[in-house]
């Protein structure tokens, strides 16, 4: 039958099979008909035969390989994943969403098109030309047909690796995958998307990363470094220099400590009260009702108001909980919300000003222009971040033993167990250090602050600093000194005992009302259990050992 019917498949001979009263499924079909082939009693027709070889030999060989084995990411660049996102605005019209992600900075890049074509996905390889400010080494892609011949040419043409994934494994393209979830998320389901293509284009929210940064002095342009906190440069021979600790640092009790920290924030709120308009942003968090604690004296001089991410009708924590609080302390309190209506231009100045912001921090700070706008003045902005100078997170840099802490350590600390270029920048800061064990100085509280909060903490102040001037008195140099003074038990979870103490010595009646509200409760629960065993240190280092090795996700 099957030399019959020569280009049938099995299922179509298996019903004809049926009719004459044989009962066979098609893979039954399917693999008699491979012995027959395979014994040469059963053969295709000269003219298939010549067909399927005139194929074979236009056929040209893939660029694209399989990732080698041990390929490692050092620099911006080295390995970018690239997917395609399918968009519904109507049911007849379709958009596909181009997204790229760089695996070391988490900078994303994306472009949407009406067709998922390989034209389309050379034109976006040019588009990230002019969206990611270092060269793409390597890109990562799934196998679609959009990825094959004019992309394949196109990277071929300027340079670029091209590395595709084995079928059926989209989590080794997990950074675009969720950076595309947080695209159909954030924008596509909330957003009345325009479908007009350009205008469509035009509203792409800024979306990177949330938590990249650059080791030690890096940027992201060659031969440019930044200059890190606690530091000054010396103009002659272009070196910096730390300018503190210059003496050592007895240590000194919460009761010692509680005083003066808290005349330092109320100081500095209160002369600034006497110059500016001051307005001060509250959430719910622990940092932020810390400083709101010390603008007692001064409260009916502030404007108060919170941002909530979620629509009006549903508060977020960060907005419902202070807007309760300061109700009751009969204080005026505005809630702003996301914007939705935009100011082209000053969206356009984000765009090519602060290209690496991140589209929460713009979201914000464009409803932030919004507020100020009708307000009709300017504000100082009281903000309680950099808080965690002084607060170190055991979740990152727990404690650990001074002999094995080294570069590739405080790499694996920072997530960048895999990037040389952090090892190198991290062994370069420790040597730094060494000078400071005389000054009774914790090495990880200074890499806290010189290393974490200066490349990513700093970013919030950069993605605002053209909407508003800022107040940050967390960072007075005279409270850090005195709050690294005391033993790191009382300034780290779970209690954050002396936060809690600055707050019951400024307006105690704050602390009758929730900071952080955990929405998992047996993963905070667990937590406070070994922090409080004194179990959950030695875990973590086991886990940045496992990072370190393994380059595995957190155990906790």
């Amino acid at each position: 039958m099957s030399r019959e019917y020569t280009r049938w498949g099995r299922d179509k001979l298996a019903v004809l099979l049926k009719r004459e009263g044989m009962r066979i499924s098609g893979s039954t079909v399917g693999r008699e008909m491979s012995k027959l082939k395979a014994r040469g009693l059963l053969l295709e027709p000269e003219n298939v035969r010549r067909a399927k070889l005139a194929r074979k030999r236009r056929r040209k060989p893939r660029y694209a390989t399989r990732m080698p084995r041990g390929y490692r990411v050092q620099a911006p660049g080295d390995l970018v994943q690239v997917d395609t996102l399918r968009v519904s605005l109507l049911p007849d019209e379709k958009r596909f969403h181009f997204s790229a992600w760089d695996k070391l900075t988490r900078l994303v890049g994306m472009k949407a098109y009406k067709r998922q074509t390989s034209t389309a996905a050379a034109d976006f390889l040019y588009h990230l030309k002019t969206k990611f400010p270092f060269p793409r080494k390597a890109i990562q892609i799934d196998g679609g047909s959009e990825s094959m011949d004019q992309f394949e040419e196109a990277c071929q043409r300027v340079g670029i690796l091209l590395f595709q994934n084995p079928p059926a494994q989209p989590e080794l393209n997990g950074g675009v995958e969720r950076s595309n979830r947080t695209h159909r998320e954030e924008f596509y389901e909330v957003q009345d998307v325009s479908l007009n293509l350009e205008e469509h284009n035009q509203q792409l929210p800024l979306f990177q990363g949330e938590g990249y940064w650059y080791p030690g002095t890096l940027t992201l342009f060659d031969n440019i470094y930044h200059l890190l906190p606690n530091h000054y440069l010396d103009i002659i021979s272009g070196k910096a220099h730390r300018y503190w600790p210059r003496k050592v640092l007895t240590s000194i009790s919460m009761s010692e400590c509680l005083p003066i920290v808290s005349e330092i924030l109320s100081n500095i709120i209160e002369g600034a009260s006497h110059r500016f308009n001051l307005a001060f942003v509250i959430s719910c968090g622990l940092d932020s009702r810390t400083l709101f604690s010390t603008t007692r004296k001064v409260a009916n001089k502030i404007k108060y108001f919170s941002f909530s991410s979620n629509n009006a009708d549903k508060l977020s924590p960060d907005a419902e909980i202070p807007a309760k609080m300061l109700r009751d302390l009969r204080l005026e309190h505005d809630i702003i919300s996301p914007s939705t209506d935009t100011d082209r231009e000053l969206f356009e100045v984000f765009k090519t000003t602060i290209f690496t912001a991140r589209q929460k921090k713009v979201k914000q700070a464009l409803s932030f222009h919004n507020y100020f706008k009708k307000e009709n003045k300017e504000f100082l902005v009281i903000s309680g971040d950099f808080s965690d100078i002084t607060k170190r997170s055991r979740m990152r840099f727990s404690k650990m033993p001074k002999a094995l802490i080294n570069g590739s350590t405080l790499a694996a600390m920072a997530r960048m167990p895999s990037a040389d270029l952090a090892k190198k920048e991290f062994s370069k800061w420790l040597v730094s250090t060494k000078t400071l064990t005389k000054f009774n100085i914790n090495i990880l509280d200074l890499m806290h602050w010189e290393q974490r909060m200066a490349n990513w903490g700093a970013k919030t102040l950069w993605e605002h600093e053209i909407i508003h001037e800022s107040l940050c008195p967390f960072t007075c140099r005279s409270y850090i000194e005195f709050m690294l003074r005391v033993p790191l038990k009382f300034r780290t979870n779970p209690d954050y005992k002396l936060y809690n103490a600055i707050i019951a010595a400024n307006w105690p009646e704050v602390l009758n009302y929730d900071i952080n509200p955990s929405g998992n409760k047996i993963k905070k629960t667990l937590k406070n259990f070994l922090y409080k065993t004194n179990l959950y240190d030695p875990i973590q280092f086991l886990n940045i050992w496992l990072i370190k090795r393994f380059k595995s996700k957190d155990l906790i």
